[in-house]
């Protein structure tokens, strides 16, 4: 969503309400309950922290992990960055040194 925003350039305050609107299924209730209770977060940042601790598995930098791994070359070298750049992604945690060693 960030790099839409900043293609789009949606001023900060219509970031949230914008998001807002693409919530469905649980997301959009957990968002009411929020703001129900007067707990909605104010900022961009508060929000993308919210729901990413609301809905991100609780055990996927440990899958992650797993599936970096077991992770090898068997096409290119550049489909083996892109998957592994697309896994230390979901690895919240991971720096770069440890990122480097994994390589």
């Amino acid at each position: 969503m960030d790099t839409y925003y900043q293609a789009k350039e949606v001023p900060s305050r219509k970031k949230i309400p914008y998001a807002v609107m693409l919530l469905e299924g649980h997301a959009i209730i957990w968002w009411r309950s929020l703001v129900q209770k007067e707990m909605q977060a104010a900022t961009w940042r508060a929000f993308k922290t919210a729901i990413i601790a609301q809905f991100k598995r609780i055990d996927d930098n440990n899958l992650a992990r797993n599936e970096l791994r077991k992770l090898s070359q068997i096409t290119s070298v550049q489909q083996y960055i892109a998957d592994f750049t697309a896994l230390t992604y979901r690895i919240t945690d991971m720096h770069d040194a440890e990122a480097f060693h994994t390589f």
